[in-house]
């Protein structure tokens, strides 16, 4: 039985896809993604949030607190779990443990955004812990959330080609 959660998140920033219909401009926009292992097995999401100034940085910080999110909704069933969550980011680590100080108003709300989240689950004697892991270096699963975060980006433009494609023509 594996009692801690095991998280892996990831953020991915793409200006352009390409479509089989032509570019899409994708620049408003970022794809995140998480996986969620417990002895259920794995769950794993994917989505687009909004691009702002901070791109890449926004995309990797928010799929970290939905991930922890997800796991507050759930909290019943892995009450007293120690949950270890995976980034390639140090930055969504370092604010997450005030190693840095959060400079702009992004920032700052992923850090209360997280810190909220810590508490709310150690209320339920959950400890949450952090551990850097490197980008693009075979790590199974965090290959997994930087394909499916890239994968949220390339989904939303096909669909965005298509409905232009069938709007005009």
């Amino acid at each position: 039985m594996c009692t801690d959660i095991i998280v892996y998140t990831d953020g991915s920033y793409i200006p352009e896809v390409k479509t089989d219909i032509g570019p899409v401009d994708t620049s408003s926009i970022c794809g995140c993604a998480y996986l969620i292992k417990t002895d259920h097995g794995l769950e794993t999401k994917k989505f687009v949030i909004e691009s702002h100034s901070q791109r890449q940085i926004l995309a990797e910080c928010w799929a970290v607190t939905e991930a922890l999110e997800y796991l507050k909704t759930k909290i019943e069933k892995y009450k007293g779990r120690k949950i270890i969550v995976h980034a390639d980011y140090v930055g969504a680590i370092f604010w997450a443990d005030g190693t840095w100080k959060a400079g702009n108003i992004y920032t700052q709300e992923y850090v209360r955004k997280i810190r909220r989240l810590i508490f709310d689950l150690y209320a339920y004697d959950c400890e949450v812990t952090f551990q850097k892991v490197n980008g693009h270096s075979g790590n199974m699963y965090n290959d997994i959330v930087d394909e499916s975060a890239r994968k949220a980006v390339e989904n939303w433009a096909a669909d965005h080609a298509l409905t232009d494609y069938n709007e005009n023509a």
